[in-house]
């Protein structure tokens, strides 16, 4: 379908020129293939048109420019092959604009330092466990979920970032690398206590009974 966006009087004068005979007319065609998005052709006399699906129009061989605006964030436009969001041509001598979206990806890297694990889980309910180094592909614009998971005798000393927490979550909007870093953790304050005092207490004990078997 296609929606004229300008003056009512240069969308007269722009209709009639299109409907002008096939002799004098080229036609193009237009596909938008991977999300969406719109195509809009300028003409030279200042008029244009707005087109936002699969459609064909009969152009006068004149110098036509085809911009691309699209509604897909994260993604990259192709115009016939090539990455560009616009295109300047004469009917005559191309007779197609096929625009794809492509998805743009960024990689994911995760380490892990120490004894421990990381699950990530990605927005499409998959996910996978890393105990060194593993690499992800993930699509721009997705949240992907981490969780830290300290093996006995180890606990979460963080990660590259600063960041503390054993569950987190970041948004893909370029290449990342983050490491866990696990470590030994540290004996039990209150059981070293409790062994100081019991060993005070036997030395009590003791010191009592050595006075009183003297005596």
């Amino acid at each position: 379908m296609i929606f004229p966006s300008c003056s009512m009087g240069l969308n007269v004068a722009l209709l009639l020129l299109l409907m002008a005979s096939a002799s004098h007319t080229f036609p193009l065609h237009i596909t938008i293939e991977g999300g969406q998005a719109i195509v809009v052709l300028y003409y030279g006399n200042g008029t244009f048109l707005t087109i936002n699906g699969n459609t064909t129009v009969y152009l006068p061989n004149q110098s036509v420019q085809a911009e691309v605006v699209s509604f897909q964030p994260f993604s990259t436009v192709l115009i016939n092959g090539l990455a560009r969001q616009n295109i300047t041509f004469f009917p005559e001598t191309m007779n197609s604009i096929n625009v794809t979206l492509v998805p743009t990806s960024y990689t994911l890297t995760i380490n892990v330092v120490g004894n421990g694990t990381v699950k990530v889980k990605f927005q499409n309910s998959t996910s996978a466990i890393v105990t060194s180094r593993v690499s992800f592909k993930v699509r721009g614009g997705e949240i992907v979920y981490l969780s830290a998971l300290a093996l006995p005798g180890n606990v979460l000393r963080g990660w590259s970032d600063n960041v503390s927490s054993q569950e987190r979550w970041i948004l893909m909007y370029n290449n990342t690398n983050l490491t866990a870093v696990f470590v030994k953790a540290p004996p039990h304050k209150d059981i070293q206590d409790l062994n100081l005092a019991g060993v005070g207490l036997l030395l009590t004990v003791g010191g009592i009974y050595w006075i009183f078997r003297r005596k």
